[in-house]
């Protein structure tokens, strides 16, 4: 779980903070890719 002190998780899990959005939209947002964030989703299930 050391991933979350990264840079890139922390800004997605800023940004999903109390909304919900498209994985698309997330990516865009945090300057990441949507296989990134698929990929980070998918550790965190």
């Amino acid at each position: 779980m050391g991933f979350l002190l990264r840079d890139k998780p922390a800004k997605v899990f800023i940004l999903l903070k109390g909304k919900s959005t498209y994985l698309s939209d997330i990516a865009k947002e945090t300057g990441t890719t949507y296989v990134y964030i698929t990929h980070l989703m998918t550790l965190l299930q």
